[in-house]
Parts: C-alpha cells; structure tokens; sequence
C-alpha cells in the first residue's frame, strides 16, 4: 500500500522539514535553483537531500551543478521551467544542468538557449548513476554542438522525456560516450544540423537498451541518422526511428558494433544522395527480428544495405526499398521468413535466404543480382523459381 501513497511537500510553511529545501518565486526558502543547490553541504548516501521547485520560469544565469545524492523535483513539465544562455567550449562547461552521483531530476522542462560558444547542451551526465524522468529538454544556440543529454557517466536511466534539439554544426538528441545507459518513453527530434544531425549517438563502447521512443532526425546537412552506433553494442526495441531530409539519410548507421533490433519501424527518405533503413559496416553484428526497415523516397534507396565485413541475420521482418529491399555484400548474413520489395542487389552466394517473398507472396531468389522486374505476381514467381 505505501507504494501508492503521495508525499505533498508544502512550498509555503513556517516548519522546516529535514533535508528538504524548497524553490518558489515567493515564499519559498529560495527564489533561485542554483542558490538552493549551493546551501546544501553535507548530501551523502546516508544523508540525501530533496530540492523542490514550484511553478514558475526561474532563469539560471550560471550552471546548475547538482551535489551528490540531490533529488530535484519540480511541479511538472508544464508548470516549471529552467532557463538559461549557457555554452562553453566543452561537454561539461557548455551544459545548464551537470548531473552527480546517485542524483535524480523529474517533472520539469529545461530550456538552454542562445548561447554563443561552441556546445550548448541541455544535461551533462559524466560521474555515476542518475535518473532522469518526466522532463522536457530544448536545446539551441550553439555554433559547434548542440545536444540534449550527454551521457559520459556510469548507468543513467532516461525515462518519459521529451528531446528538441535544433541547430549548430551537429545536433544530437543524446550522445553517448563509453556509458551505459537506458532510454525509454521517450520522445526525440534532432533537426537542422549544418553539417550532422543525430537522434541518439552511441560511440566508444557504450551499451545502450533504448526502448518504446520515437526518434526523428531531419535536416538539410550532409548526414542525417535517428540512431549512429560506432564501437557500440545496443539493444532498440519497440522504437519508431526516422531519418530523412539531408544528402545521406540512414535510420540506424552501424559501425563496428553489436545491435540487437526487435520490433522496430526504421525509416530513411527523401535523401538527395542515399538513403537506407538499416546501414551495418565494418564488421558489425546485426539481428533484426520483427523489424519493418524501409527507405521509400529519395536517391538510392535501400531497406537494408549489409557491407562486406559485417555480419547480419533479419527474421520475420520487412526491408522495403524505392530502388532496392536488400543489399547483401556478406556471405555470413542470413535473412529467413522475410518480405523484401525492391529485389536483393550484390548477393555474394544466392544461399542466404530462405521464406522470402515480395508484397505479391512472390518467391525471392537471394541469389538476383538486380531488382525483380515489373511482372505480374504468376510471373514474377515462376521468374524467381527459374533462378532470375
């Protein structure tokens, strides 16, 4: 029963209650989060404290470094709000909220905009474990770097929030960098990088489990990807990744990582140089069950592009592509129980699959060497059973 209790803390009252300390625009102990945050002195595991903000947009002229074992809470995502105008020339400098260890924010938005230095970034998590849930993050203004989360700590949890990055040279809604990390309920937009745009990057062996979100990136730049994985090993379920706008359009881009992909919608359109679902290169490992990865607009669309040096499996899923559903370039991949619509290009051993079929229940031979011609569905079978 007490799981379902609610603890009210009174913004405005003359008893002081242990280790809580409140932040109103009147009547509470401080006006300012940071100021609230610098009263604290002796935080540690046996000794936690509980900031809580009330509503009102308070404006942060300085970081907002939280001490170890703080919980910030606000009074919801649409009643309180951080502010604030700060960039450095670093991860940890350019951040308006530098999260501690065994710390926790919740029920508030952060708005870190019109910066004037290289990164501007909404939370900087870089020591330990940390729980971020229910909170808006919109970032913008920096003229290198312009990111959500950056996650160079432990193990944060990432739950229920909502991402807008817009702007700079690359704009990422999390970076993550050698850290393990979860993401769920979670929504992202990465738009507008100058040169890169990122929904989630994960890189130098991060290990990341991103789950139910819906992450879109577009933008007019050269590289555009709602998840990059470079040295990573990631498992995405139940996620809806969209890439599109931009030269080179990728939903998921692998690079010399391990990526498990489990009942996902991956798509990438309207490229003006190429656009794939599901990018795997330099020896990555990829699985993709129950996953519909499509590229239905744009220049050179694939589904699914597999380079030489990786290794994927795909089952009981769909790779859909305007000019192409498949590119297999690896005698190691395998694709079993599978709807490809667009023909299967650069096959290196025509044993790679087996249950596949078209939009028409066609038959598909893995080992074609270009697309299915336009035939009816009778003919189009017979033409894929006689080895076409």
């Amino acid at each position: 029963m007490a799981a379902n209790k609610v603890v009210v803390v009174p913004l405005w009252t003359k008893t002081k209650i242990k280790n809580v300390i409140t932040v109103a625009k009147s009547g509470g102990q401080f006006s300012n989060p940071v100021a609230a945050m610098a009263s604290i002195t002796n935080a540690g595991s046996n000794n936690p404290y509980l900031i809580v903000i009330g509503p009102g947009h308070y404006t942060l002229n300085q970081q907002l470094v939280m001490k170890d074992h703080v919980t910030i809470v606000g009074s919801g995502r649409e009643a309180t709000f951080l502010h604030g105008s700060i960039s450095g020339a670093d991860f940890a400098s350019g951040a308006l909220v530098v999260g501690g260890v065994y710390c926790s924010m919740s029920n508030l938005a952060i708005e870190n905009k019109f910066g004037s230095s290289i990164y501007s970034i909404g939370i900087y998590l870089g020591k330990g474990a940390f729980t971020l849930e229910a909170v808006d993050i919109d970032v913008w203004g920096g003229t290198a770097r312009n990111i959500g989360i950056v996650n160079r700590g432990y193990s944060p949890h990432l739950d229920n929030l909502d991402i807008r990055i817009d702007g700079g040279e690359k704009a990422y809604g999390i970076y993550s960098d050698h850290s393990y990390a979860r993401v769920s309920n979670t929504k992202i937009v990465a738009r507008h990088g100058d040169v890169d745009t990122y929904g989630i990057a994960s890189i130098n062996s991060s290990s990341l489990l991103i789950t139910d979100t819906v992450i879109t990136a577009s933008a007019h730049s050269n590289a555009t990807h709602a998840i990059y994985e470079k040295d990573s090993n990631s498992r995405i379920r139940n996620v809806i990744a969209e890439a599109y706008f931009g030269q080179y359009c990728r939903g998921v881009y692998t690079y010399h990582s391990t990526t498990t992909i489990s009942n996902c919608e991956i798509t990438a359109r309207n490229g003006s140089n190429q656009n794939v679902g599901i990018l795997d290169t330099a020896y990555s490992a990829i699985s993709l069950i129950n996953v519909q990865a499509s590229a239905p607009a744009g220049a050179a669309c694939y589904g699914m592009l597999n380079s030489s040096a990786s290794r994927a499996t795909v089952e009981n899923s769909v790779l859909a592509g305007k000019d192409h559903g498949v590119s297999i370039n690896s005698a190691s991949t395998r694709i079993i129980n599978t709807r490809i619509d667009g023909g299967v290009v650069n096959n290196p051993t025509g044993k790679q699959c087996r249950g596949t079929y078209t939009r028409d229940l066609a038959d598909v031979n893995c080992g074609e060497s270009h697309p299915l011609p336009d035939l009816p569905g009778n003919q189009r079978r017979e033409y894929c059973r006689a080895g076409g």
